[in-house]
This record gives C-alpha cells, structure tokens and sequence, in this order.
C-alpha cells in the first residue's frame, strides 16, 4: 500500500472518530433534559468547568430545575458554585432579571452563589433581598448569614435600616443573620450602624471562633416580643399549624400545677390549649389555618384567613372539638401544608414517630419528599416533639427545612 493510500485511509478513519466526540456540556445538559436522563446530567454537568459560557449556566440551572431528585440538584448547585469571570456574572444577572412568575431560576442561581467564594457573590446575594418572593428572601438571608465579609455586613446593616419600620419577617431574618455573621447581639438597627462604623476598618472576617457564633440570641432594643407556640417565636405571617391528633396523644403528661403539686392533664389538651393561645395572640395582619391529623387530616378551612376576631373564634372551636384517635400520618399532613401556596412557615406538633396501619414506616423517604416539595418553596417547618416523640426524625425535618426543633417539656414530675 502507498503512503498516500494510507494518508487517505488514515482520514477516512478520523472522519467518524472526530464526529464521535462528546457533545458540549450545555447541549449534553440539554439533551439530558429532554431525554428525562439524570445520570446523564449529572456527567455532564461534572465537565462544565470554571468559566462556562452563559448558555451553559443556563442550562446547568435548568437541570437544577428540572429534575427533582436530590442528587442531580446538588450536582447543579455545585458546578454552579465553582464558576467564575462572566459566568458568575450571569448568575447574578439572573438574580437581577425582573421578577417573573417562574422564581425557581432565582433560587439555583442563590444556592449557588451561597457556596461561592468569588468576590462578587455577596453583592449578588445582596441585591435578593429586594426580591419580592419569600423564598428568595429566605435564601438570601441565610446566605448571607453564612458570610462574614465587609460587603455582607454593610449590605445586611443597610438593608435592615430599610425595613426595620416595617412588619416583615425579612427584619427578624436580618438580625439573625448579622448575629450569625459577626457573633454581636443587637437588635436595632442604629446599634448595628453605630457598632459596625467602630470596627468595620479594623473588621477581620477570620477573627471570630465559629463558637461564638453557636447559641446567639439577639438582645438590645428593638420591638417587644412577639407569638410564640411552645417557646418558639412565630416570626412568619402566613402560617399553617399541624397538629397531631392520634390516638397516643390521649395519654396524660404530669405537670406542676400551679400551687406546687403536680397533676395530669392528657397531651391533647395541653396542644389545644397552647395552640388557642397562640391563635389569638396572632397580630392582624397575620393569615392562618389548623390542620390537625390522624389516619387522615382534617383542616379548618381551605385557604389561610386573616387572623380577624371571627377567624380566631373559628379557630378556637375548631381546636377544642379535636379529639385524639387513629394513627399518626405525618406525611400526608405535610403534603397538605404545602397546598396552601401562601403559606410561609409550618409548626408541626407530634408526640410520636408517622405511622400507617400499625407500622412505623421508614422516615427519609417522607424527609426527602418533603425537601422535594420544598426546594423552590422554602418554608421553615417548625418541629414540636410531646414525649414520645421520633426526636431524629423531627430535629433532622426541621434542621433540613430551615426550622427549629424543640422538644416540649411540661414541667414533668416523676
């Protein structure tokens, strides 16, 4: 054979290996999604790469977007998190875009700046809390609770003087940022301004032990102390509270009286009764409803209604005629919360672990279903646990759904 015939064979042997080449990671990415592929997405966005073009941003959050496991979710978020240059840029500019009705996009774009450690990322977390939608809002604040750079602190600082005039949950969700950020417990905004102009030329993001950071309450002046149910704070104004009703909740707890002694009083009417008291100490411009749940869930209304003296009456007749019976499904009471898509926070109370039929069903696939419903919701759901309670399962629900776990102790007497 002469060397030009196998220059020429050579070629025509190239010619469908070079066509063989895998496709970009944008088009893998969208091909992946119209296929309903997930590992294939997850390949792909493995091999996006520090500085991918902003089609291929687009199309790693629409990956994040459209496939609702957790683990392609993550994968998104985190190739997402190692961009930089126009890429992180885009990111932002997403963030920035006008608000539209999809605000899904807004929430990648967070997540993922939130784990970024390019300059830059805090300025765009910063312009979300400008963002009308709750979720958005939510993520922002955490964020940015997470940072401890001068960016983040001013930003945090300005945006508090800003709607610190206002009743919104955003102020409460700044001041716990800045005493996560910078370890200070202040409550006010003009002693956030005053202590942040001492220290901000000197301030040193690596001088504060994360310790100091663990268990801060803020302190100072500020508003007078709001609702709170079972000791923790009800912060939100769109609220659902979920309350276990099943048959275990019959059994009496011993609690101090008030003459020193002690008496047994069942679980249920010390649920009933704190949650009447909670009701009627929502402010106007709250909204609300009662779930209360067994084998099956039984709400009192099906939207939230304004917490009006004639709702909050409802309300207490509602509470008082529950009755404990059933079992204890946990997972459809969720499911349930999460249908009133005004809702902001959810306080679930229960004395047991979820059960169906007389077994105790395996908790994570109810804990990753309820991160599937609310990964572009962003709901905190507040977990109470009466004794007895699955205190795993509770904590883990509340601590991956931005909530606070507390386990109810009613003064008990041996």
């Amino acid at each position: 054979m002469t060397r030009r015939c196998v220059f020429v064979t050579c070629l025509a042997l190239a010619a469908p290996l070079a066509a063989a080449e895998p496709p970009s990671a944008e088009n893998a990415l969208r091909e992946a999604i119209r296929g309903s592929n997930a590992p294939a997405a997850r390949t792909a966005l493995g091999r996006l790469g520090e500085e991918p073009d902003r089609a291929a941003v687009g199309a790693a959050v629409a990956a994040a977007i459209a496939f609702p496991d957790d683990e392609t979710y993550e994968a998104a978020i985190a190739a997402l998190a190692r961009v930089r240059g126009d890429a992180l840029a885009a990111l932002g500019e997403i963030i920035r875009t006008e608000k539209e009705k999809d605000h899904r996009p807004h929430i990648v774009a967070l997540d993922a700046l939130a784990r970024s450690r390019q300059d830059g990322a805090s300025t765009s977390i910063i312009a979300a809390l400008r963002d009308p939608n709750p979720a958005c809002l939510t993520v922002a604040a955490r964020a940015l609770g997470e940072r401890r750079d001068a960016a983040t602190i001013e930003g945090l600082v300005s945006a508090l003087e800003l709607v610190e005039k206002r009743r919104d949950p955003l102020v409460a969700m700044l001041r716990a940022s800045l005493v996560q950020a910078t370890g200070q417990r202040y409550t006010a905004a003009v002693d956030w301004r005053n202590w942040w102009e001492t220290v901000r030329a000197r301030w040193d993001p690596d001088s504060l032990p994360p310790s100091a950071r663990e268990g801060s309450t803020v302190v100072g002046r500020g508003d007078s102390a709001g609702p709170e149910f079972f000791g923790i704070p009800i912060i939100a104004r769109r609220i659902v509270f979920v309350i276990d009703t099943s048959d275990s909740m019959k059994h009496a707890a011993r609690v101090k009286s008030e003459e020193g002694g002690a008496r047994k009083e069942p679980m249920i009417d010390l649920a009933k009764k704190e949650l009447v008291r909670v009701v009627r100490s929502l402010p106007a411009d709250a909204r609300f409803t009662i779930l209360a749940f067994s084998t099956g869930v039984q709400a009192m209304g099906e939207t939230l209604v304004p917490a009006s003296p004639a709702a909050k009456e409802k309300a207490t007749k509602f509470a008082m005629g529950l009755a404990p019976k059933g079992y204890t499904w946990t997972e459809e009471a969720l499911q349930r919360a999460f249908g009133f898509q005004d809702a902001t926070a959810i306080y679930l109370l229960s004395d047991g672990s979820p059960c169906k039929g007389g077994a105790f069903p395996p908790t994570e696939p109810i804990l990753a279903n309820v991160r599937r419903w609310n990964r572009f919701r962003r709901i905190p759901i507040h977990t109470l646990g009466f004794p007895g309670s699955n205190v795993d399962f509770m904590s883990v629900l509340a601590q991956q759904n931005g909530g606070e776990y507390r386990h109810v102790q009613f003064s008990a007497v041996p």
